[in-house]
């Protein structure tokens, strides 16, 4: 498969699996939006675009590990996913060069570990109630406002040895 258009699986509540096709470079948008029982994605190397909400609302996904090819990442792409059931460790990869306003806010991420070039956004991960561990990459030069607001349970950070501005609120509770 080269191409899943927009909204292909949209409120597909049966689906649980899905491997994506070896020449699929972009998912569009909302592709997978609100496939409640959806828990694994396959993507492989080669996905260079995650397009406006492609994975919103997927509360049961458990697995999905984004490829080092994925250079952007849109608005709410990963909006209210991963809250189903378990803490999920998830890594934004180094090649990660652009990424939306509220892409991963509400997200039930355990652990994070963020090596992307592009600037940690306001609010990129509010409200991540149960984030414990975060790990930030050498890129990190800027944490945006409120950027961890309301991530309640965070207990440990690494910091960026290149992080230089930290914004207002970044840890508002």
């Amino acid at each position: 498969v080269e191409y899943v258009g927009v909204g292909a699986f949209r409120m597909c509540y049966s689906l649980e699996r899905v491997v994506l096709g070896r020449k699929l470079k972009k998912i569009e948008r909302e592709t997978f939006w609100r496939s409640q029982k959806l828990r694994e994605v396959v993507m492989y190397e080669g996905v260079e675009e995650i397009c406006y909400g492609a994975f919103q609302e997927c509360s049961g996904l458990e697995k999905l590990v984004l490829p080092s090819t994925v250079k952007r990442i849109e608005d709410y792409a990963f909006y209210e996913a991963f809250t189903y059931k378990k803490k999920v460790a998830f890594t934004v990869p180094e090649r990660v060069a652009e990424i939306g306003l509220w892409c991963f806010t509400k997200c039930n991420i355990g652990e994070l570990t963020y090596n992307a070039s592009a600037e940690m956004a306001e609010e990129m991960f509010d409200q991540c109630r149960y984030i414990e561990k975060v790990v930030l990459g050498k890129n990190v030069t800027k944490l945006g406002n409120r950027v961890f607001g309301y991530c309640s349970s965070l207990k440990f950070i690494e910091w960026s040895p290149n992080l230089k501005v930290v914004g207002e609120n970044v840890f508002l509770d």
